[in-house]
């Protein structure tokens, strides 16, 4: 059986965290996590300009089932 974890590195972050872990295809997880965004608000101004940006910055899947 195959074993996939899927890697994140959040908007603004230095580091990546596993997010979760699959027994099946990640393709469908990895689509939805690409489609998910944060509302950005700018800085200075009056503020109420807003920037749509991914949240998750890196996207990577390990297999673990090639490590064995």
């Amino acid at each position: 059986m195959k074993r996939f974890s899927v890697m994140v590195q959040e908007y603004g972050s230095d580091h990546e965290v596993e997010l979760c872990q699959l027994d099946g295809d990640p393709n469908q997880t990895v689509e939805g996590l690409k489609a998910k965004t944060l509302m950005v608000h700018a800085a200075g101004g009056n503020g109420r300009r807003r920037t749509r940006t991914p949240k998750y910055m890196n996207i990577r899947v390990v297999d673990h089932s090639a490590a064995s």
